[in-house]
C-alpha cells in the first residue's frame, strides 16, 4: 500500500540494474510507474502485477533510454488516469509469452501505450479498455515503433490498436477480435498471417 506522491515508482523505482523473479507487485501507486518505474535496465520473469495505479503507466512506467524485458508475466487490474494502464513505455520494451487484462485507463488510454520502440511476442491482450478510452489494448504515438509476433488482441472497450500519425506497428500471425469496436485506427502493416474482425 505505497503511493510515491508527485513522484516515480510506487513500488519500485530503479535507475541501475534490476531483476525480478517470481514477483508481485501489488496495491502501489505513483504518478508514474505504480508498480516499478524504470530508468536503467530491468528485467521481470514470471511475476504478476496488478491492482495498482498511476495517472501514466499504471503497472510499470519504463523511461526515455531504459531497457525492459518481460517475460512469462501477467499485467492486470490496473488502473491509469491519463495513459498506459498496464505498461507506459518511452525506451526499450520486450514483451514475451505474457497476459495483460483487465487493465483500464481514461484520457489517452492504451493498456501498452508505446513513445519509443516495443517487440511483442506470444502476448495475450484482453478486456482491457475503460469507459472515455479510445483505445483499450495498444496505443502508438507519433514517436513509437512497435512489432507484434503471435500478438492476440480481443476483448477491449475501445479499438484493439491505435496508432497517431507517424506512428509505426507490424503485425504477424496476429489475432485482433472486437465485437463492439473497429480492431484498429491509423496505419498498421502486416507481415501475413493476421486475423482480425471488425465490429463496426
Amino acid at each position: 500500500d505505497n503511493f510515491a506522491d508527485e513522484a516515480d515508482g510506487g513500488g519500485i523505482y530503479s535507475d541501475g540494474t534490476i531483476k525480478l523473479f517470481d514477483t508481485t507487485l501489488v496495491l502501489n501507486g505513483a504518478d508514474r510507474g505504480g508498480g516499478l518505474a524504470n530508468d536503467g535496465t530491468a528485467q521481470i520473469v514470471g511475476s504478476r502485477i496488478q491492482y495498482l495505479n498511476a495517472f501514466n503507466g499504471a503497472g510499470i512506467f519504463n523511461g526515455a533510454g531504459a531497457d525492459l524485458v518481460i517475460r512469462d508475466t501477467l499485467i492486470g487490474w490496473n488502473q491509469a488516469l491519463t495513459r498506459g494502464s498496464g505498461i507506459s513505455n518511452s525506451g526499450t520494451l520486450t514483451i514475451a509469452s505474457s497476459t495483460l487484462r483487465d487493465n483500464r485507463a481514461d484520457d489517452e488510454g492504451g493498456t501498452l501505450a508505446n513513445d519509443a520502440l516495443a517487440t511483442l511476442t506470444n502476448t495475450t491482450f484482453s478486456m482491457n479498455g475503460g469507459p472515455s478510452a479510445p483505445v483499450g489494448g495498444i496505443l502508438v504515438s507519433s514517436t513509437g515503433t512497435l512489432s507484434a509476433t503471435n500478438v492476440t488482441l480481443a476483448d477491449s472497450t475501445g479499438n484493439e490498436i491505435y496508432v497517431a500519425d507517424q506512428g509505426e506497428i507490424t503485425l504477424k500471425a496476429s489475432v485482433l477480435s472486437n465485437d463492439t469496436y473497429d480492431d484498429c485506427a491509423g496505419t498498421v502493416t502486416s507481415a501475413g498471417y493476421n486475423l482480425a474482425s471488425e465490429g463496426n
